[in-house]
């Protein structure tokens, strides 16, 4: 708590002292005619076939805290504390940074995602049916986030800092800078969090059998620092040629103290368990790119080149009253590789052909070591340490074409991507060397068909077939101990899922849209629950379930009651069907899910204005798992400062404590049930300044074209 508010004092003693001309806020349109300002308010979410886009600096609760705690809080998006991400109440969802992949998944996707501040990012785009320019990964379409990028000429500097006092006391202080003339732009961002997470969770299973139950108590809190770092140049080399380099950094250091109490029902068994782990994540991702464009402007050839590189260590004691201690060490190395060209040109004036290629090459290299002590010495365990190494190469070819007729648009992509793969997990004295090799050869066509009425309105259908390949988590099969009775686990037997989505559209002059879905999957990658022999409970994802999703979209956006009041109203009705084997029994699970989202904001005054955001979603159903309806609301109120140069808000999240997890799950050897505290109740303060130096000058016209071909995955 002391260091948020030192952080804050420090800031306000800084724009005090500061002589500096205000910057205009980048969610501002300013037009200057004869010296009269004229200012337009961008909406707070932004509504096309196919997209939605919320702009999170038009809001006060989304922009306070992380990209996690914003993520969680976009209807129709749930993003759970392990990294699952659910998209529209379906899984797979691809997450994109900038329109790249992020490469990460689980606790480490968690760690990336809780070290940047939700004040980086300026826009987040979901996207249901991409295109085939974009990767076919994501049986559910993909959630891009797009980092904050100044685009006024001179020199732009932005300060910022968040702060939440109490129990899970965390913050964040960051800056971004811009340095922008007639040929070069410049520009930086970096940030320091601090947070603390608080998990407590209470199960209840069958143990040994199917006539002994027992109950495991867990206290979990995570202490989190980290680092973010982003450096970038974009150069006009001409009129229609620009090169530009992009630099992103990520240190995460994280300990984890956790208690859990397991009570063996029917027995005196009672054992306490003590755990520590230490984590430290660092990675770096550098990207080039170029940009050129043929006379006019509907002829145009780019390209990139990207590298990334994810380094982790992690480090494990565990204690407890019945065993043995046990010490481990865990770390790996992800190595991606990637390259892509794409050419767009306008063949008449109403037809565009686009086509692409593109290479991606992944290493993956993870160890694995658990000590026990024999005899007073610390030794290995041959049981439990192994190595795993991953290979994977894709390639990948697109062609689109969109064709306008009158009032129909018209869209017709294909997409072929090749995929090898080549994996070896060695083995240790309990299980034997294994290496396996997969490759295999698909094709993912897309049709868009829009028809675009006098009065503004549209109606689309659109197709698309996506894939969803196990994710390098999910494949690393070390086993991660919590206890001598609970374990999570990776799989290598996972193979890849193939969706089909169809959508139906209607949108009222870019107001409210009206969707109907429908898509299937085959061999849906799910996690499962399974009790072994020696009764331990081991998460493990597995291709288990064939699942079929329907159902309806409605979003109304801009809804004003009266003049002080803008609403955004989101409703979703989802029907999931899951269908599985389950120890040589055929299992269903089925559930119609209401999910509602009431974005509120008022307007008080020209320096006052408020907010209140209520999320709702009901009983999930999701292969084994059933999960209980979680509700949230958050409340904040902002201040213009200092004649405009700053904001001051004041947030409450989730003040009802309504994002508990309730968890049944009825297996072949009994039913399982938890129950999830993650304490996302909080209460702050964040504080943003802005500063300018410098001329306004008018912006090439293809600029925000390039600017936008630099954020998505072409």
């Amino acid at each position: 708590m002391k260091k948020n508010c030192i952080i804050i004092a420090f800031l306000i003693a800084i724009s005090e002292l500061s002589s500096a001309q205000i910057m205009q806020d980048t969610i501002i349109r300013h037009e200057m005619l004869n010296e009269v300002v004229v200012t337009a308010k961008i909406p707070a979410v932004e509504v096309s076939p196919g997209k939605m886009s919320y702009m999170i600096d038009a809001t006060i609760t989304q922009r306070s805290g992380t990209i996690y705690d914003m993520l969680s809080s976009l209807p129709g998006v749930a993003i759970s504390n392990e990294g699952d991400i659910t998209l529209y109440g379906k899984g797979g969802a691809t997450l994109l940074v900038d329109g790249k992949p992020t490469y990460l998944s689980g606790k480490d996707l968690v760690s990336m995602l809780k070290s940047m501040p939700a004040s980086n990012s300026d826009k987040v785009d979901l996207v249901s049916q991409p295109s085939s320019k974009y990767d076919a990964a994501g049986n559910v379409g993909l959630i891009d986030i797009r980092t904050r990028k100044i685009k006024l000429r001179g020199y732009n500097v932005s300060i910022y800092a968040n702060g939440n006092p109490g129990e899970n006391n965390s913050g964040d202080i960051g800056t971004s800078m811009n340095i922008r003339n007639n040929k070069i732009n410049f520009f930086s961002n970096y940030s320091y969090y601090h947070g603390i997470n608080i998990i407590d969770m209470v199960i209840n299973r069958p143990y040994n059998g199917y006539n002994v139950d027992m109950e495991e108590f867990s206290y979990r809190k995570r202490v989190q620092n980290s680092h973010f770092l982003r450096l970038g140049l974009d150069y006009d080399i001409t009129e229609k040629t620009m090169w530009g380099l992009s630099l992103k950094g990520n240190y995460a250091n994280q300990n984890e103290r956790s208690k859990m109490t397991d009570i063996i029902y029917g027995s005196d068994y009672i054992n306490h368990t003590s755990s520590f782990q230490h984590y430290v994540n660092q990675d770096l991702y550098a990207t080039t790119y170029l940009n050129h464009k043929f006379n006019g402007d509907d002829r145009e050839i780019s390209g990139s080149a990207d590298y990334y590189i994810y380094d982790t260590s992690r480090r494990q004691d565990i204690s407890n009253e019945m065993s043995d201690p046990l010490h481990g060490n865990m770390n790996g190395t992800v190595n991606v590789y990637s390259a892509k060209a794409d050419l767009r040109y306008r063949i008449k004036e109403n037809w565009v052909i686009s086509s692409g290629v593109k290479s991606a090459i992944v290493n993956l290299n993870n160890n694995a070591g658990y000590m026990r002590p024999y005899d007073n010495i610390w030794k290995y365990d041959g049981s439990l340490g192994s190595r795993f190494e991953y290979d994977e190469n894709i390639n990948a070819l697109y062609f689109q074409s969109e064709h306008n007729i009158k009032s129909f648009q018209l869209a017709l992509g294909v997409r072929l991507e090749d995929t090898h793969v080549k994996g070896k997990l060695s083995g240790n004295t309990v299980q034997p060397d294994s290496s396996f090799t997969t490759s295999y050869l698909s094709l993912f066509p897309n049709l868009g068909i829009q028809y675009n009425f006098k009065n503004g309105n549209s109606i689309q259908l659109t197709y698309g077939r996506r894939i969803n390949r196990p994710n390098y988590g999910d494949l690393n099969p070390f086993t991660y101990r919590f206890n001598d009775f609970t374990a999570d686990s990776g799989n290598t037997k996972l193979k890849q899922s193939y969706a089909n989505n169809i959508e139906l559209s209607f949108v009222h002059n870019n107001n409210w849209q009206i969707v109907a879905f429908f898509s299937h999957t085959a061999d849906a990658i799910i996690k499962t629950c399974q009790i072994d022999d020696d009764g331990r409970l081991l998460a493990m994802p597995d291709n288990m379930a064939n699942f079929t999703q329907t159902g309806i979209r409605a979003h109304i956006m801009s809804l004003s009651p009266v003049k002080w009041w803008n609403s955004n109203i989101t409703f979703i009705g989802q029907y999931n069907y899951f269908k599985w084997r389950e120890v040589n029994e055929e299992k269903e699970n089925s559930r119609f899910t209401p999910i509602i989202s009431f974005m509120n904001q008022f307007t008080i005054s020209p320096t006052w204005s408020a907010e209140v955001n209520i999320n709702y979603v009901g009983k999930v159903g999701a292969a084994q798992i059933t999960m209980s309806p979680t509700n949230e609301i958050n409340l904040g109120i902002q201040k213009k400062i200092f004649n405009g140069m700053g904001t001051i808000s004041l947030f409450a999240k989730d003040i009802l404590n309504g994002k508990k997890e309730t968890a049944k799950a009825n297996l072949y050897y009994g039913p399982i049930s938890s129950r999830s505290d993650y304490k996302e109740r909080m209460v702050g303060i964040s504080l943003s300044l802005r500063f300018k130096k410098g001329t306004k000058a008018e912006e090439k016209s293809n600029k925000d074209e390039i600017e936008e071909m630099k954020r998505v995955n072409l």
